[in-house]
C-alpha cells in the first residue's frame, strides 16, 4: 500500500514529508495516541440519499406523482447514450 501511494505522489520535495504523515494499519483499529491528535475532520457536504429499494412501500406510494405514463409508452426503448458517437481522434500521440 505504501508503494502505491508513494508512486502516485509527484516526485517533488513534498513527497517525503507527505509519506511521513501517512499512517497505515492492518485493521480498522487505530491506536489511542494517534486518535488524540486527530482534529478538524472534513464534514460530509451532503447526506447520502437512500436507494429506491431502501424506501418502504408506503413511502413510495405517498410520493407525489407529477404525471402518469401512457399505457403504450416504452420507457426502455430509447438508448440516449448509444446515439451520441464519440469523435474520431485524428492525431495520435
Amino acid at each position: 500500500m505504501q508503494l502505491s501511494v508513494y508512486s502516485r505522489i509527484k516526485g517533488n520535495l513534498l513527497r517525503k514529508g507527505l509519506m511521513r504523515r501517512l499512517h497505515l494499519f492492518p485493521d480498522d483499529k487505530i491506536p489511542d495516541e494517534i486518535l488524540e491528535n486527530v482534529s478538524d475532520q472534513i464534514r460530509q457536504v451532503q447526506p447520502v440519499a437512500k436507494r429506491l429499494d431502501q424506501y418502504s412501500e408506503e413511502e413510495v406510494t405517498e410520493f407525489p406523482k407529477f404525471f402518469d405514463w401512457p399505457e403504450d409508452f416504452v420507457k426502455d426503448g430509447y438508448k440516449r447514450h448509444m446515439t451520441r458517437k464519440k469523435p474520431k481522434r485524428r492525431y495520435t500521440v
